[in-house]
């Protein structure tokens, strides 16, 4: 049986930006042709670039700590991750080393859902994330 789903608009935006070494001007979407980029393999910013940024090369790995460390490393030119965890992510592992995010390049919302058709928010709900094109 099909079910149905209310969702609630988005109250929380994040998204994706990339991060590079300090001394190195913070990137945008833009910038990045011609780089390698480190990304989890399995995440939506890894999708995201493939599809978006043919002109990029990437490199997936298993999470954030192993992008970071690419970049760390050399292997990668910069890492596409969230604008908030991977910068503190960053803060937290190597202080120092790496530069402010740049500007988003991939928003993703958080929203709350409700099963049943005329269902009321925020009665029986459960909150997702996820990156949503529209």
């Amino acid at each position: 049986m099909l079910q149905e789903y209310e969702f609630s608009q988005h109250y929380v935006v994040t998204g994706a930006a990339f991060l590079s070494l300090v001394g190195e001007p913070p990137l945008d979407l833009d910038d990045v042709a011609g780089m390698t980029i480190s990304t989890p393999a399995t995440g939506p910013v890894y999708s995201y670039l493939q599809a978006n940024r043919p002109d990029v090369t990437l490199l997936g790995v298993a999470g954030y700590v192993d992008a970071l460390q690419a970049v760390i490393d050399g292997r990668a030119d910069a890492t596409g991750l969230n604008y908030d965890v991977g910068y503190n992510l960053a803060e937290q592992l190597f202080p120092g080393q790496f530069g402010r995010p740049g500007d988003m390049f991939m928003e993703v919302g958080w929203r709350c859902q409700a099963q049943g058709h005329g269902a009321h928010l925020p009665g029986s709900l459960r909150c997702r994330t996820g990156y949503d094109p529209q």
